[in-house]
């Protein structure tokens, strides 16, 4: 049971594609098997639709390591104008280092946020999400457990659900 997660950055990729930004980076923390599906779905739009290059920032999973990596991509490729989070608290660290530096969120630069966390409809501006649904995941498992215990000896299988994004204003636009 598992997050189809290289689609669901795939689909984030996608909608800033369709609001016109280019130069599209990523954040991620320390590479492991999730955080790499989530990179590779990125890494194939971007080359797919022919988008600038795939620029790649690790950091901490926190609010300040999305501070951080914001003013250290501000710094390095200030013609980034959209940015994807491997999770929401990333995201919303991202976002607060924008403002501090007097930059719009989804208008200057878009931001997209990973889980769907509650906080992200509080940050502001509310922030564009691929959610997780945990709930709707649990439920599922369960399921998934009930028939295992009636059928102990059914092959085992994997199922993967997707993560919808959820469009909120902390995107918008490519600025001209």
């Amino acid at each position: 049971m598992g997050i189809e997660n290289s689609n669901a950055t795939a689909r984030a990729t996608q909608h800033l594609a369709e609001l016109g930004h280019k130069n599209i980076a990523m954040f991620t923390g320390a590479h492991d098997a999730v955080l790499s599906e989530r990179l590779a779905g990125y890494e194939r739009t971007m080359r797919e639709l022919g988008l600038g290059p795939t620029i790649v920032v690790e950091c901490e999973d926190s609010r300040p390591g999305g501070i951080a990596a914001m003013n250290d991509l501000r710094a390095q490729h200030p013609e980034v104008t959209a940015v994807i989070s491997t999770g929401d608290m990333v995201a919303i660290g991202a976002c607060i280092a924008l403002q501090r530096r007097n930059e719009a969120v989804g208008k200057d630069v878009s931001v997209v946020g990973f889980d769907d966390i509650p906080d992200a409809v509080l940050n502001s501006p509310p922030l564009t999400s691929l959610s997780t649904s945990p709930y709707e995941l649990g439920r599922k498992l369960a399921r998934v457990m009930l028939e295992r215990i009636k059928e102990p000896t059914a092959p085992s299988s994997v199922t993967l659900v997707p993560a919808p994004l959820v469009v909120r204003e902390s995107t918008g636009a490519c600025p001209k």
